[in-house]
């Protein structure tokens, strides 16, 4: 079991490398563990031209992600365009806000799930201006800005 989640099919698992980095020291290390024995969990890095390809459609809708999450995602999308049907188990609304953008499947474990997707933009509360990208501050005039939902395509 993995964060709730019990492997009972046959079928390979895939993740990255650096989620496993991210579970040693955890509970989840030992269930992470019996599963790379078993060889129904497998390590494969992303390309970086998925990496890319996630992290700019990413930076599109104002999303913000770990870089992590960006290369489980672009392994999905590697994973896709290799004929398979991946599924990315999370109950990170980020992760499956972006993977419902990029038409990549995914699962919640322990929660109910996204029911929409959203597109973020930030606002300053100060001046009411919008910006794109990760700036903290308002560069007209230094209020703190606002992560706000910017729209919710259909």
């Amino acid at each position: 079991m993995i964060g709730g989640y019990v492997a009972t099919s046959s079928a390979a698992h895939y993740t990255v490398p650096e989620v496993v980095q991210e579970a040693r020291g955890m509970a989840a290390a030992a269930s992470v563990g019996v599963f790379l024995d078993s060889g129904r969990l497998k390590i494969w890095d992303a390309s970086s031209e998925s990496v890319g390809m996630v992290s700019e459609r990413l930076a599109g809708i104002g999303g913000e992600l770990s870089t992590t999450d960006v290369k489980l995602i672009a392994l999905a999308v590697d994973l896709k365009a290799a004929g398979l049907d991946p599924v990315i188990l999370t109950d990170d609304y980020g992760l499956q806000n972006m993977s419902r953008v990029l038409g990549v499947g995914y699962r919640s474990v322990a929660t109910s799930g996204i029911r929409s997707v959203f597109e973020w933009k930030r606002t300053c509360p100060g001046c009411k201006r919008d910006f794109t990208g990760k700036g903290e501050f308002c560069p007209v005039c230094g209020t703190k800005l606002r992560k706000v939902i910017a729209r919710r395509p259909v």
